[in-house]
C-alpha cells in the first residue's frame, strides 16, 4: 500500500515538475532568451573592439616612451607627444561611438523582443504583453481608486 502511495506521489511530483517547466517555457522565456542572445552578441562586438583599441593604446604608449628616450630634439619630442594625444582622442571618440551604437542596437532590438499588448497597437505603445505587467497595471489602478475612496 505504501508502495502505491509512493508511486502516486512520485508521479504527481513528476507532473508538477513538467507543468512548472512547461509554464516557464510558455510564459515568455523565449523573448527573454532572445533578448539575452542579442545583448551578448552586441556586448561581444563592443568588448572585442574596445580590447583592440586598448592594445593599440599600449603599443602607441610604448612607441612614445621609446621615442622620448632616443630623441633629444625638442620638436621631435613635441611631435611624438602630439601624435600620442591625437591617437588617445581618436580612441576615446571611437569608444563613445561604439557605446552609442551598441545602445542604439539594443534599443532597436528591444522592440522585437516582446510582442505588443492587445489593444495598444494603434497608439504606438510598445508595452510587453505579459500577464504580470497587466496585473501590475490593473492592481495599481485598483489601489489608487481604493486610496481615493472611489
Amino acid at each position: 500500500m505504501t508502495e502505491t502511495t509512493t508511486t502516486a506521489d512520485a508521479a504527481a511530483q513528476q507532473k508538477s515538475a513538467s507543468a512548472l517547466f512547461a509554464s516557464v517555457l510558455n510564459s515568455g522565456a523565449d523573448p527573454l532568451l532572445k533578448a539575452q542572445a542579442d545583448l551578448l552578441v552586441s556586448a561581444e562586438t563592443t568588448v572585442t573592439d574596445w580590447l583592440r583599441r586598448r592594445q593599440e593604446a599600449v603599443a602607441e604608449t610604448q612607441n612614445l616612451v621609446s621615442r622620448l628616450r632616443t630623441s633629444s630634439d625638442p620638436a621631435e619630442l613635441l611631435k611624438a607627444q602630439q601624435e600620442w594625444v591625437s591617437g588617445a582622442f581618436r580612441r576615446l571618440s571611437a569608444d563613445a561611438a561604439a557605446y552609442q551604437s551598441a545602445t542604439q542596437h539594443i534599443v532597436d532590438r528591444a522592440r522585437t523582443w516582446f510582442p505588443l499588448v492587445a489593444g495598444n497597437e494603434g497608439n504606438g505603445a510598445s508595452e510587453p504583453a505579459s500577464e504580470s505587467a497587466e496585473t501590475t497595471r490593473t492592481s495599481g489602478r485598483s489601489l489608487r481608486v481604493a486610496n481615493r475612496g472611489e
